[in-house]
């Protein structure tokens, strides 16, 4: 007959809770053979007897289970949930002396026990023993109500500290040189604590603080602000997102965003840097300020000088000359650009030849990709008129070669040759719908392509608010209700964004009514594109085209002075055949009416 010879238990660390004191906990066992071969899939015999004092005790209660093993041998059951045979579960005093589990087994499913052996209950579940201690007078102090648990204790509390005195009211570990908080926690080196301070809830900490996300979640935090959508966030600082910081007070903001490129300052009022404390509140930009100036800017490495930008063009800039003013003359020995109405009482003299981008109004390069095929431009009004009284360009014939007078014949025929168009521009919000009656720059370079100066600029050929804007991983991708009529190798796109009108680089043209432009941030919601840039954008020298009227004129001029030769000779050569007639015939002839 076969029998147990061995018999694995463990007593789960868990109770079967209730309303009222718990009444089982739970028994593993592995049933095995002579042999030690787990009794597989078959239903068994048990009954576990509970022994008061010693392993040969009274039986203070027994019961009976009938449990069928897993493929493993592996049974479980609730102690105290069988088939009672001696005494109540209930009634167990877990409170006086030590508590013995006796097992017995029949492996063929009956009462035949085999005693497998006895064994110490080393651990007595937390909810019988605290019924039991109830039962019996016993004071504890931890009260339940429902699903809560509360301590009257009024001394500290101490989690795994390791022996350390507490000096905390909640101590986990031991915080080092951490006293007299509500919580601390350490690892006997490292702590924190929190507590309050002079009116204020405290965080303490002997190392540093760092807030890391975690399962996700973004790991902003807020101060003042339950749901912060920024890095760090104080306050409510309306319409700003994503920002690195950013503070406000629901009307006013302001916050600081970090890129690859640059540290950007924003705020949706004014910026005002006010001295405090007696200290005289200059700015210095790359190195200290200077004590008797406002704002010192030092050159360094990166750039030096000044460059402000009013939208995409440049109000003022002084990169590499001096600027100086004094009366209200202006020395300029680089490149002045005027972009806005200014009033110059003395000369304006333009120095350097460098040119200057019709639209950023940087200076541009001297090589093509900057103006092409002639030089650079010194002085530039783009989409606005030039007013003076005098207009005087260089001619001095000690700094030309002569070539010889220009072809008059030829010059002649160009100029009957150019037609001159009737138009309106396309940028009616900037120019209106005025006509206008000159030469169009793409028929003249048919017939005089020296009168051609061909630039970068900018195109009217998207010119629409956008539908939509999205932000992406490297810009915001604008869509467009209608087509956008972007060239495939269109690299920039004129945009106005808020009122500040700029070029941006296109990254990629999805669909014909899509492109994602770079950009760190756009303070917009709606923009207007304007158009592509080009490479080959023209213009006319109408000095050339005027010159070339003149030469024009001169030989038109000559040609009716030929004409007027030839008709006098005429009207001589008529006089003198008059007259003979008049001579010779009858004067019924009337010779009058010759040569009228």
């Amino acid at each position: 007959m076969k029998q147990i010879s061995t018999l694995l238990a463990c007593i789960l660390l868990y109770t079967t809770l209730a309303a009222q004191t718990p009444q089982s906990f739970s028994y593993q066992a592995v049933a095995r053979d002579a042999s030690g071969n787990a009794l597989a899939t078959k239903t068994v015999g048990l009954q576990l007897s509970i022994l008061d004092g010693s392993a040969t005790g009274t039986v203070v209660y027994a019961e009976k289970f009938s449990p069928v093993t897993t493929n493993q041998g592996l049974f479980t059951v609730a102690v105290g949930t069988g088939t009672p045979v001696t005494g109540s579960f209930a009634a167990i005093s877990w409170s006086t002396g030590n508590k013995y589990l006796k097992t017995e087994l029949d492996p063929a499913g009956g009462s035949n026990y085999t005693i497998a052996g006895t064994s110490e209950l080393l651990s007595v579940p937390y909810a019988l023993y605290a019924a039991s201690t109830s039962a019996t007078g016993s004071t504890s102090p931890w009260t339940t109500s429902g699903s809560d648990i509360t301590n009257s204790n009024t001394g500290d509390v101490g989690i795994a500290t390791g022996g350390a005195a507490l000096q905390n009211t909640i101590q986990i570990g031991n915080p080092p040189g951490f006293s007299g908080n509500v919580l601390a926690m350490g690892d006997g080196t490292n702590g924190m604590s929190f507590g309050f301070l002079g009116g204020s809830a405290t965080w303490f900490s002997n190392v540093n603080f760092s807030l890391m996300p975690a399962f996700g979640s973004n790991g902003y935090l807020g101060i003042g602000v339950q749901t912060p959508v920024n890095k760090v966030q104080i306050g409510n600082p309306p319409n700003f997102i994503g920002n690195d910081l950013a503070i406000g007070n629901g009307t006013q903001g302001t916050s600081f965003a970090l890129s690859s490129t640059a540290t950007t300052w924003y705020s949706n009022t004014n910026f005002v840097l006010m001295p405090a404390f007696g200290g005289a509140g200059n700015v210095g930009i790359g190195g200290a300020p200077v004590s008797a100036f406002k704002m010192t800017i030092q050159p360094g490495v990166n750039g030096s000088g000044i460059l402000i930008q009013s939208g995409a063009r440049t109000a003022f800039e002084a990169a590499s000359g001096d600027l100086d003013l004094d009366n209200g003359n202006a020395s300029v020995s680089g490149t002045l650009n005027i972009g806005s109405d200014a009033s110059i009482g003395g000369v304006l003299t333009v120095i350097s030849g460098v040119g200057i981008d019709p639209l950023t109004g940087a200076k541009a390069s001297l090589v093509p990709g900057g103006f092409i095929g002639q030089s650079p431009l010194a002085i530039n009004a783009n989409s606005g008129d030039v007013w003076g009284a005098a207009f005087y360009a260089t001619s001095d014939a000690r700094v030309k070669n002569i070539i010889g007078p220009s072809d008059a014949v030829a010059d002649l025929d160009k100029l009957n040759r150019i037609q001159v168009t009737d138009y309106s521009m396309k940028d009616t919000l900037t120019l209106g719908h005025h006509r206008f009656k000159k030469v169009i720059a793409q028929q003249v370079e048919e017939v005089y392509p020296q009168l051609i100066r061909k630039q970068k600029g900018f195109i009217p050929n998207v010119y629409q608010e956008t539908a939509k804007m999205e932000r992406t991983d490297s810009g915001y991708l604008l869509t467009f209700s209608a087509p956008h009529h972007l060239s495939l190798k269109a690299a920039r796109i004129r945009i106005d964004a808020a009122g500040a009108v700029k070029p941006y680089t296109i990254i990629a043209i999805p669909s014909d009514h899509e492109v994602i432009i770079k950009s760190p941030a756009l303070r917009a919601t709606h923009a207007f594109a304007y158009g592509e840039e080009v490479d080959d954008f023209r213009s006319v020298d109408y000095e050339g085209l005027t010159t070339l009227n003149i030469s024009a004129t001169q030989e038109l001029s000559k040609l009716v002075k030929e004409q007027g030769d030839a008709i006098a000779l005429l009207k001589k050569q008529v006089r003198d055949l008059r007259a003979q007639i008049n001579n010779h015939k009858p004067s019924t002839l009337q010779p009058s009416t010759l040569g009228k």
